[in-house]
């Protein structure tokens, strides 16, 4: 079984498109986008209908959830600039059905004996009552995440929500965090590849996107907060 998976695209249109077309280039029996499509990048809707009118199982991240069932679900969204840049994603994909994101917050795979689950980020305890489902961000203390991959009932989890890719394995559990293929700063995207046979192999696939595009997209587009996502999120100076 081969299974492709990319998360945290966050309207990056160029590098989405080149990790499918990459991805329709060879033999997958799953493609899995762990969320986090929308939000930080300037073309959410069109990154959104790509992956909609593709064959792929995605989850819901954070960034989904804030429109699908509003930003009050997050109470450390609190700057003026971050709610404003919501709305502005939120008014850019209007025209998308919120039934069309309502995706599961996990996609599980039992294979050769071993659980396999794919999410966003760590869930909570208590996702029925908790309406922002994920662990806090304060967790990426790597002693919390050590202690939350010892105690997890699945073999590999698979999640995305921090931007740089770690690995933590405990007690013949692993957790794996593939980082964002939309956040990043040279003009190199990537996906994970998993590889099931009689054991799992994971690789990282880089690709070149059109960067010069995404530049001059994040240019041509006025909405709040631009300047520091540019900048600290994107590596893009002097817009």
């Amino acid at each position: 079984m081969k299974i492709a998976v990319f998360s945290d695209i966050h309207g990056n249109y160029q590098a989405t498109k080149a990790i499918i077309d990459d991805i329709n280039k060879n033999n997958f029996d799953e493609v899995i986008c762990l969320g986090d499509i929308i939000g930080i990048g300037p073309k959410p809707k069109e990154c959104l209908e790509l992956l909609l009118n593709s064959e792929i199982t995605i989850v819901a991240g954070n960034h989904d959830l804030y429109y699908t069932k509003g930003l009050e679900i997050d109470d450390e969204i609190t700057s003026e600039n971050e709610i404003k840049h919501h709305h502005w994603i939120h008014e850019c994909i209007k025209d998308i059905p919120k039934e069309k994101m309502n995706w599961p917050l996990s996609k599980e795979i039992n294979v050769n004996g071993k659980k396999i689950v794919f999410q966003h980020y760590m869930l909570s305890k208590d996702t029925s009552v908790d309406p922002y489902p994920f662990e806090t961000i304060s967790i990426r203390n790597i002693k919390d995440i050590e202690e939350y991959c010892k105690n997890m009932d699945s073999d590999y989890l698979f999640i995305g929500h921090e931007h740089r890719a770690f690995e933590v394995h405990e007690n013949n559990k692993n957790i794996i965090c593939v980082g964002s293929s939309g956040c990043v700063k040279t003009n190199k995207t990537f996906y994970t590849i998993i590889d099931i046979n009689d054991d799992i192999n994971i690789t990282k696939k880089e690709i070149e996107y059109d960067r010069d595009g995404f530049i001059n997209d994040i240019k041509s587009y006025k909405y709040p907060d631009q300047e520091f996502i540019a900048k600290v999120l994107l590596g893009i100076d002097n817009l």
